[in-house]
């Protein structure tokens, strides 16, 4: 991994601090699968009382999908 870039560790402790500020403790579900290579998928479910699907991150990276999913946050909290 790029040294310029954060470790997963750094990455996914500002999950909590995303998701708190603006979806009530939204829910993560992280899932390696395999067709073709190695993919990683996160599913952000909003709440565990809302009617909203989860919303689906894939990347052959674990790092590349939870910055994704990150990038996704700091848009919906703008908005």
């Amino acid at each position: 991994m790029n040294k310029e870039k954060e470790s997963l560790e750094e990455i996914l402790d500002k999950l909590p601090m995303s998701i708190k500020t603006k979806y009530d403790f939204g829910l993560l579900r992280i899932s390696p699968f395999y067709q073709n290579g190695k993919l990683w998928a996160i599913e952000y479910y909003f709440s565990s009382t809302s009617n909203r699907p989860p919303i689906v991150f894939w990347d052959s990276s674990l790092y590349d999908a939870c910055k994704k999913m990150l990038e996704y946050l700091e848009k919906e909290k703008l908005s």
